[in-house]
């Protein structure tokens, strides 16, 4: 059986960038930008040599630095490399490449996220709020949670002081301005 073609694409930080494809059957025939290139890859105290198919050996160091991978040359030029598989690379690009989703618009219900007390209000009843505004504190378990505006508008409480609340239970409603 025929093993697929591996294909990546190697990326250096100046910019370049390489398809390099390897048959899996015979790894030491690569093609580097549709053209094929007999190299030989040894190990040696230094890191590794790459020897071309005329007898050149180029010493070359690899490692991860900070989680990046690092080539290091004898001229001691050092360049962050990026090696992904093609397919890979394709699709992030024609995912970035996607105009960004529209923003969620929020329903303005807000629900307890846990069971607890309603201690106190942060707002008067039909004050005007941003999203992440604190609206409320409920404790649960002897913690006090800071509950805060889903959205922005003006809030109206389903519930008061001392009262307790079930999970999912609703808290307030917060009205964008401009809406019925």
């Amino acid at each position: 059986m025929t093993a697929k073609m591996l294909h990546y694409v190697v990326e250096f930080e100046n910019g370049s960038k390489f398809d390099v494809k390897v048959d899996p059957n015979d790894p030491s025939v690569l093609t580097v930008d549709g053209v094929a290139r007999d190299l030989k890859v040894e190990e040696s105290h230094a890191g590794l040599v790459v020897a071309t198919a005329d007898g050149q050996r180029v010493p070359l160091q690899l490692r991860y630095e900070h989680g990046e991978l690092v080539a290091l040359t004898p001229d001691g030029a050092r360049q962050r490399i990026r090696v992904h598989l093609a397919e890979t690379l394709e699709f992030r690009e024609r995912v970035l490449s996607q105009p960004p989703p529209p923003p969620i618009e929020h329903s303005g219900r807000l629900t307890a996220p846990i069971a607890g007390n309603i201690v106190s209000f942060a707002v008067a009843e039909g004050a005007d709020v941003k999203v992440g505004d604190p609206l409320l504190v409920l404790e649960a378990m002897k913690m006090q949670n800071s509950i805060t505006s889903p959205a922005a508008g003006v809030v109206s409480f389903k519930g008061t002081v001392g009262q307790i609340v079930r999970t999912g239970d609703l808290l307030a409603i917060i009205v964008a301005k401009g809406s019925n």
